[in-house]
């Protein structure tokens, strides 16, 4: 049986996107629309934990805020796009909020790069608008958290990891060893993707016809994303024997991490 790497799909061509493109954009549009609605009706509602740690956080000198996520166990992309964020468009609860909403809003053009590219036309229009009603996507995104990032990056990252690995496409690999950088730069759960799609690799490796050149792929694929996560490994060694809250999920109990400075928890009332 040809597997699905010898059959790949044939990327859409332009004209072909061209054709229908004043639909698309208008349905685009409206679902952005709505997901903007969804999004935002909880907007600047009290704040809970480890929202207040994020502004906190976010708070410190740009350059300071890697060596003091040491403390924290985390790493620090999101809290570096939220110190920018704030600088822009303010500190409040709902101010913060909004980077959170905005980043959520990526996932209805992301399905539909990813659907389109991957399975045809239907199926990146069903992704986009899973992409603007998703439930848990709507929740988190009224959040002064990394979670929508997270959620965004994992879409891009496995249509990358489809384009590059099952259908062949090597241009595509700078843009998966970029996100996959940056997804482990958002959380360290992007350790438990990288491993999973390490195992997806192998199944994929299996079934292609040149292993040689598979390998080579999968060598520079990971390879890039290691080198560009290389700075960081020492703090995560640091954070792994004195934080113990670098895997653990929403809300979950604050574990047993040592005490946080006051700047974490509490609020800037400037």
């Amino acid at each position: 049986m040809a597997s699905v790497a010898t059959r790949p799909r044939a990327v859409p061509r332009f004209e072909s996107l061209r054709a229908g493109l004043p639909g698309v954009v208008l349905l685009v549009g409206g679902l952005v629309l709505v997901s903007l609605f969804l999004r935002t009706r909880a907007l600047g509602a009290s704040l809970w934990m480890d929202e207040g740690l994020s502004i906190g956080i976010a708070s410190q000198p740009f350059f300071e805020i890697p060596g003091v996520l040491r403390q924290d166990g985390s790493p620090p992309l999101y809290y570096l796009l939220l110190h920018v964020w704030m600088a822009v468009v303010g500190r409040g609860p709902a101010d913060t909020q909004g980077l959170s909403v905005a980043i959520s809003l990526l996932a209805i053009p992301g399905g539909l790069w990813a659907g389109w590219t991957l399975f045809g036309k239907r199926a990146g229009l069903i992704c986009a608008a899973l992409g603007a009603l998703n439930p848990f996507l709507t929740y988190y995104a009224q959040e002064t958290r990394m979670y929508t990032l997270m959620v965004v990056l994992s879409l891009l990252l496995t249509g990358a990891f489809l384009h590059v690995f099952v259908y062949r496409r090597r241009k595509y690999l700078p843009v998966f060893a970029v996100l996959l950088a940056a997804m482990l730069y958002t959380h360290s759960w992007g350790i438990f993707f990288t491993a999973g799609s390490l195992v997806a690799a192998v199944a994929a490796g299996l079934m292609s016809e040149d292993r040689r050149a598979f390998l080579k792929d999968v060598a520079i694929g990971y390879g890039a994303a290691f080198l560009l996560y290389v700075p960081w490994i020492p703090t995560l060694l640091y954070q792994t024997a004195h934080t113990g809250l670098q895997f653990r999920s929403p809300r979950a109990s604050w574990g047993a991490g040592p005490s946080r400075p006051r700047w974490c928890w509490q609020r800037d009332r400037a």
